[in-house]
């Protein structure tokens, strides 16, 4: 084999490569937990590594508020699987849809990865209605999502890698 072939081997594998590592990244909702404050941090994970469950939503408005409508439009997305952060690995990328909702202010779908929108954590799917009082999920003290969010004031922040095509579409009462 020549020079002229294994350049062409290289640049048709290198081709492939790079969109087997597309193909990977696509559809999907990289999660983060973050807290500027050290003790804080370190707090938050005293109830061990945080659940983010299949069915949490992020919202891109920071912060998120029931009272104040959405912008015209506005883009929500779900997990579809869930993620397990530890203080060690506080990320995990996670499979995702864009949601649609008239009520919430939801309308936009395919939702595109930017690498520039950060989503923040809104709430949760619970018995077919989104349930936005994080204390309401668990009264169970030894919840981590709930501490981190409640007592460590700790920000999940998800961006979307690749797009999200497939949309989820609720509004509250529906389900």
């Amino acid at each position: 084999m020549g020079i002229r072939e294994k350049v062409l081997l290289a640049v048709i594998g290198g081709f492939f490569g790079l969109a087997s590592s597309n193909i990977a990244r696509a559809g999907q909702i990289h999660i983060c937990a973050q807290n500027n404050d050290p003790d804080d941090w370190k707090g938050m994970w005293h109830w061990g590594d945080v659940h983010i469950p299949a069915g949490t939503i992020f919202d891109e408005k920071d912060p998120p508020s029931e009272s104040i409508p959405g912008p015209e439009y506005s883009s929500g997305i779900i997990t579809t699987s869930g993620a397990t952060l530890s203080r060690s690995r506080p990320c995990q990328s996670v499979t995702g849809e864009a949601v649609i909702s008239s009520e919430w202010h939801w309308n936009v779908s395919p939702v595109f990865g930017d690498n520039s929108t950060s989503y923040y954590i809104y709430g949760m799917m619970q018995d077919g209605d989104l349930q936005t009082s994080f204390g309401s999920l668990s009264s169970a003290p030894s919840d981590g999502l709930q501490a981190a969010i409640e007592l460590y004031n700790s920000d999940f922040t998800a961006t979307v890698l690749g797009t999200l095509d497939q949309t989820f579409t609720f509004d509250n009462g529906d389900q």
